[in-house]
This record gives structure tokens, sequence and C-alpha cells, in this order.
């Protein structure tokens, strides 16, 4: 049976980045708490439009995280279309957020968005070489 390094750092991957990690994800005084390991498709962070004050964040904080070294976790915000809307930025070690003015830019009101979280290698030539399915972590409903 022949191993080839793919095969390897899918496998890597998989059992990586398979325990059960925390994630909250709060806004304008809301929050969600969820486990990756289960499905959320059913938890929804319903957020206000109107009354966000111009320095409000979305935050994403992580518990229980153990990821390799030089591999980097991400969370997108895809639309309906399943298209990647926006980006949370790591402000500080298992803490991203974008600013809600930001991104309200960038959605509409009555929609709903996808918030996923995929953790990849680093390195761009490793990265192209691992599929690493995405995580739900909830819906955005945009009021």
């Amino acid at each position: 049976m022949k191993i080839t390094l793919l095969s390897l750092l899918i496998t890597l991957g998989a059992c990586s980045f398979s325990q059960q990690m925390h994630i909250t994800i709060s806004a304008q005084h809301k929050a969600i708490s969820v486990v990756t390991d289960e499905d959320n498709s059913d938890k929804v962070l319903s957020l206000e439009k109107s009354t966000t004050p111009s320095d409000a964040y979305l935050i994403a904080n992580l518990t229980h995280e153990e990821k390799q070294k030089d591999w980097k976790r991400n969370f997108i915000i895809y639309n309906k279309e399943d298209s990647e809307i926006s980006r949370l930025a790591l402000i500080k070690e298992n803490t991203y957020s974008i600013l809600l003015k930001d991104l309200f830019l960038q959605l509409q009101n009555g929609q709903e968005y996808s918030l996923y979280t995929i953790v990849l290698p680093e390195d761009p030539q490793k990265a192209m070489e691992v599929r690493v399915a995405r995580q739900m972590v909830c819906k955005i409903k945009i009021n």
C-alpha cells in the first residue's frame, strides 16, 4: 500500500482538527455558543443593521483549540449562493473579529448568511494540496 504525502496530510489534518472545539460568536449584546463537532445549521445570530454603533464588532472566540503549528484558522461568511462575502481577522490568539459597519456594507436586510470556519496550512503550496472540509459555525440573519 503506497501512502502519498497528500493522503498523509489529509489524514493528519482530519485527525488533528477533529477535537471538540467551542466557539462563541457575539455581536450587539447577543451571543451563540457552538461546538464544531455538532450540526450548527439551526444556530442563528440575528443582527440589527439600523441600531449598530460605528465601533461595534462581530467576534468569534475559541476555546479548546489545539491546531498544529504552521496551520491557520479562518472564519468566512458566505451568502446563500455559497459565495464568500467576508472574513474575520485574527485580533489576538483565539479571537477573530470584523467591524460590523464594514460587514453591513456587504450584507442585505432580510437575508441570511452562513459563518464557517476552516483550518489550512500557512504554506500556500501545502494549502493547495490539502482538502479540509469547512465547519458550520452558525447562520447570521440581518434585520
